[in-house]
């Protein structure tokens, strides 16, 4: 960069103001009669012949040729490594050349099997009828376990009122459905039209069992069903005929929380 004149070249006169001469209003770098740094009068456009101060130096320009030519060194850099080819590519290219070219042979020895592969498995729709008609035959049987339930008879209104009934369980949304009670401390179940007392054996905090010699009923409540309005107890029921070896299982609901 170029030096802050101290004198103006044009007159010589001392420089007040940075970029006017107070004397002559030139610039004062733009005269070449005198030194901008001592003052002298030099009449040598380069240099000051006294002081050796050099009026006109390459600092402006050294910085613009720098950046040019990095500049031009990177663009150069950039396109020779984009015209080089990249040698995954080369590879993967040749290898989906090779793989292309191999793909006739294969096929030449998978077509001719294919005619032979149908013909030696003829399907039999024969079997395939008989097949359907054994599964529909099996979807279509009862399981035993809807043969067991309907075992189980539902108690009357009058019957309840006779037991005075503490407890009852039914379906769900069919209180009038009762298929089990408790009273006076017993469990009552409906077997084939007959009412068959069962006395407690066991009780615990959500379940109790109660039985005789022919049957067994098992009460477990699963948890609360129902709503803000009426809660109601959801229970598993299990009743066991003892001497057929059979059982029974029901979901049902009471108003009682606790057994």
């Amino acid at each position: 960069m170029e030096l802050a004149p101290r004198y103006c070249r044009s007159c010589g006169s001392r420089i007040l103001v940075k970029n006017v001469c107070h004397n002559c209003n030139r610039d004062p770098l733009k005269g070449d009669n005198y030194c901008y740094d001592c003052g002298a009068l030099t009449p040598n456009a380069d240099s000051c012949l006294k002081c050796g101060a050099r009026y006109k130096t390459s600092f402006p320009v050294k910085p613009f040729v720098v950046i040019g030519s990095l500049l031009i060194i990177s663009v150069a850099l950039a396109a020779y490594f984009l015209s080089r080819p990249d040698k995954t590519s080369l590879a993967s290219q040749e290898k989906a050349i090779t793989q292309t070219a191999t793909m006739p042979e294969t096929n030449k020895q998978e077509l001719p099997q294919t005619p032979a592969a149908i013909v030696s498995n003829p399907v039999d729709s024969s079997a395939l009828k008989n097949n359907n008609s054994t599964d529909s035959a099996i979807i279509k049987t009862p399981p035993p376990d809807s043969v067991k339930k309907s075992a189980s008879g539902i108690f009357t209104s009058e019957e309840l009122k006779a037991y005075k009934a503490r407890c009852s369980y039914f379906g769900k949304n069919q209180r009038n459905q009762v298929v089990f009670f408790i009273a006076n401390g017993s469990g009552y179940v409906k077997m084939n039209e007959n009412i068959y007392e069962l006395k407690r054996k066991r009780k615990g905090v959500d379940v109790a069992v109660f039985g005789n010699d022919e049957y067994e009923a098992t009460i477990t409540i699963d948890g609360l069903s129902g709503s803000a309005r009426e809660w109601l107890a959801s229970c598993t029921l299990i009743i066991k005929d003892l001497l057929q070896n059979t059982s029974a299982k029901h979901k049902v609901y009471s108003p009682c929380i606790e057994l």
